[in-house]
């Protein structure tokens, strides 16, 4: 791993401990879009870490928020598919989509297309008011809620249905528990039902 920075680094023509930080990331998208795996380019982070310190705000280049949004970018994605129910597979619904939309899509790397000709793809605000608008037809309270609430609100169910806590983590990459614990976790409070309580408690006194 190390030759291979160091041939980058003479290809560049830029000191091996001491680069500008732009050099060392566009070392790592040049491995992504070599088709290496997200740990050969984690461990080449962490190489690149050992190697020189990019000042004493932080405590290695790893921890360059910079950094670690990239590596958050290129974390694999893995869908489990639903045989049960096709409509809420993830798997059939993705390879539909893909297959329906094969004939606009060309080069086009982004997943979702404009609707709209000639399809092109769609920016981030449009995908939060395409999620807005179901979260709409769902029946939720759009106010409270904003798109970006969902991903808490899965695993807040999924908590709430007694899942285990670091599969949950595990699955939507959460590294630690008390930043999920403090950002993500909403547990719905226990409902109350008079009648229910008023039933309840005539049958005890039996």
């Amino acid at each position: 791993m190390a030759n291979r920075w160091f041939e980058f680094c003479e290809r560049k023509n830029c000191d091996i401990i001491s680069p500008h930080v732009t050099l060392p990331l566009e070392f790592l998208s040049d491995m992504f879009n070599s088709g290496l795996s997200y740990s050969s380019i984690n461990t080449a982070r962490s190489m690149l870490s050992s190697l020189f310190a990019v000042g004493q705000e932080y405590a290695s280049f790893g921890q360059l928020p910079i950094v670690k949004r990239f590596m958050k970018g290129i974390f694999p994605l893995e869908f489990n598919a639903f045989p049960s129910d096709k409509k809420l597979c993830i798997v059939s619904l993705l390879t539909e989509y893909l297959s329906c939309t094969s004939v606009f899509r060309q080069d086009k790397a982004q997943l979702l297309l404009s609707y709209i000709s000639p399809h092109k793809p769609i920016s981030k605000d449009t995908v939060s008011h395409w999620v807005k608008k179901f979260m709409c037809n769902a029946g939720i309270d759009t106010v409270q809620y904003k798109p970006h609430s969902t991903r808490s609100a899965s695993a807040s169910h999924l908590l709430n249905k007694n899942v285990d806590l670091n599969n949950i983590m595990k699955s939507a990459g959460w590294a630690k528990e008390e930043t999920f614990q403090k950002y993500y976790i909403h547990i719905a409070p226990p409902t109350f039902n008079y009648g229910t309580a008023v039933l309840e408690s005539c049958s005890s006194e039996k």
